[in-house]
């Protein structure tokens, strides 16, 4: 079965979010980590490792950005940046 879906990213740079992943994957880049989680289909972002030891870790998380408050984990983390998954039809 063929995906039909087209996914855009909204791209938050320096910026994790913690308490909400659910699974790690490796990436090559911050694409092959977002299209892991649409692969996924029941992730709802990314946070992608960009420098430093661990490069590459693409991390899938249940919640986005906007469904969070600071409260919850949004961190600023230069070595980090955070996708938000955003799925059209």
């Amino acid at each position: 079965k063929c995906l039909t879906e087209q996914a855009s990213f909204r791209r938050k740079e320096q910026t994790y979010l913690a308490n909400y992943v659910m699974k790690t994957k490796q990436a090559e880049t911050e694409l092959q980590c977002g299209l892991h989680c649409v692969a996924d289909g029941s992730r709802a972002s990314v946070n992608y490792k960009t420098s430093g030891i661990g490069k590459g870790l693409c991390e899938l998380n249940s919640k986005t950005l906007q469904d969070t408050s600071d409260a919850d984990g949004s961190l600023h983390n230069s070595e980090f940046s955070h996708l938000d998954i955003i799925i059209e039809k």
